[in-house]
């Protein structure tokens, strides 16, 4: 309590000891709630003047050593005055300071560095928003482009796009980026030998395996790419230089090798050889000079004339009445009995004359196949009259005629691409395929045959002529 109060509370209490007669008691005091000595009770202002300085009036109302006051701060006492900032909301508030002196500090943001290009002198709580000057690229199209630079120093690069391989023929030393164009020379060809896989611009300078490369070929040579016209075939034919029908150009022998055999070559001619190839000037149109040999060179021994042979002496078409039958052929089984009885092939001597096979005997078939195939040179080999069906003779004409295989050929006849008399010859090869062989030693020679049918008249018709 104020000592003013203390003062006034004892005048009152003694003011109420002696209530006769009763106080009236009027409040002066300081009405300035400012001043230091603010009454809020008092109901009238003090001038400062009486014995009580702040307490005027007595027990009985008597204030005249008071004063009434002018002004309700008359009688108030303040402090000495204090500066300072009196903002409660202020950063720098001074609760003591009785006079705001303008020194209120309030949050100002800002960059607070003096170094920045955005320094900010009011500024008091740095908000990180501080700008520097960083020199570098600017443009972000660029390849050096810096995201922090603010001030360009046209330091900026570019991609440029191109060959960047220092071993390629467009190497370009200013390029950044392979665009894959570079260029690289060599071989380009897959099947040289000197292949390159990288080189994208052929040079000329391939290589390559030069040989046969045709399949077909007996020589053909799987790992030559070029054809250097070498290639050798296999053709077929007679490949023995001794025969008449010798081919250089064969290499495989066809067993078609036909030799020189002397004879007569005249079909006209009473012993006229179908196998004959150069005619040797014996052959006889006129039978005289022979059938006077038949009766005397049969039966003694002397030297037959040239062509003439003693088959002619059995042949009464020939020379009469020395013959007994009508074709000099029917006497081939008999003269083959005769001559080719326990018979050793010449060609089947070894050195000194000594046989290397056992003798045989030979029938008409096995005598006609030496004929026709081996060179026999018998008289009597006209007998075996060349069947125009014979797989050899029809071979050879199909080589001739065709180029082609027996099969291939018989194809075409069926589908009628070919038309040829040989196509008939087709009918007989498939009943032999049909048809169980039998043994040679099986033969029987048929005489009603239309070869020895033929045969026959020819030679009635020669017989004829004479």
């Amino acid at each position: 309590m104020a000592i003013r109060d203390s003062i006034r509370k004892a005048l009152l209490e003694s003011c109420l000891y002696n209530s006769s007669p009763p106080p009236t008691f009027v409040d002066y005091g300081c009405m300035d709630s400012t001043a230091t000595n603010y009454e809020p009770s008092a109901t009238h202002p003090c001038n400062n003047v009486g014995p009580n300085n702040n307490a005027c009036g007595d027990c009985f109302g008597n204030t005249d050593h008071c004063g009434p006051g002018t002004y309700p701060g008359d009688c108030c006492a303040y402090p000495m005055e204090v500066p300072g900032c009196t903002d409660p909301t202020a950063l720098n508030y001074n609760s003591l300071a009785t006079i705001s002196d303008n020194s209120c500090l309030y949050d100002v943001l800002g960059c607070t560095d003096s170094t920045a290009n955005n320094y900010n002198s009011l500024a008091n709580v740095d908000d990180g928003s501080c700008t520097y000057d960083v020199y570098g690229c600017t443009d972000q199209n660029a390849i050096n482009y810096n995201m922090n630079a603010n001030i360009d120093d046209n330091s900026c690069t570019y991609d440029i796009l191109g060959c960047t391989d220092p071993t390629a023929m467009n190497y370009d030393p200013l390029a950044t980026i392979d665009n894959g164009s570079c260029q690289f020379g060599g071989c380009t060809d897959p099947t040289a030998n000197n292949y390159s896989p990288i080189a994208t611009v052929d040079d000329n300078s391939c290589t390559y395996n030069l040989g046969c490369t045709d399949s077909t070929a007996t020589n053909y040579d799987p790992n030559a790419v070029v054809d250097d016209g070498s290639c050798i075939y296999d053709v077929y034919g007679c490949t023995d230089s001794n025969a008449i029908n010798y081919n250089p150009t064969a290499t495989i022998d066809d067993n078609s090798c036909v030799y020189s055999v002397l004879g007569c070559t005249d079909p006209l001619a009473f012993n006229y050889d179908p196998l004959s190839t150069v005619d040797d000037g014996s052959c006889i149109t006129n039978l005289e000079p022979c059938c006077e040999w038949c009766a005397t060179g049969p039966i003694q021994p002397s030297i037959p004339p040239v062509g003439c042979h003693d088959w002619m002496c059995n042949n009464n078409d020939y020379c009469p009445p020395s013959v007994t039958t009508d074709n000099p052929c029917d006497g081939l089984i008999d003269y083959l009995k005769d001559n080719y009885s326990n018979w050793i092939d010449p060609n089947q001597l070894a050195t000194g004359g000594r046989a290397v096979v056992s003798p045989i005997d030979l029938d008409v078939v096995h005598f006609c196949e030496k004929c026709k195939y081996e060179g026999l040179n018998d008289p009597m080999c006209k007998c075996c009259k060349t069947d125009p069906c014979d797989k050899r003779v029809l071979y050879n004409k199909l080589q001739q005629d065709y180029n082609i295989e027996l099969p291939e050929f018989c194809k075409h006849c069926k589908d009628g691409s070919i038309q040829d008399v040989s196509c008939k010859c087709c009918k007989k090869f498939d009943k032999i395929k049909n048809k169980k062989p039998r043994k040679k030693r099986d033969y029987i020679p048929d005489l009603e045959t239309p070869i020895d049918r033929g045969l026959m008249e020819r030679f009635k018709k020669l017989s004829n002529i004479n």
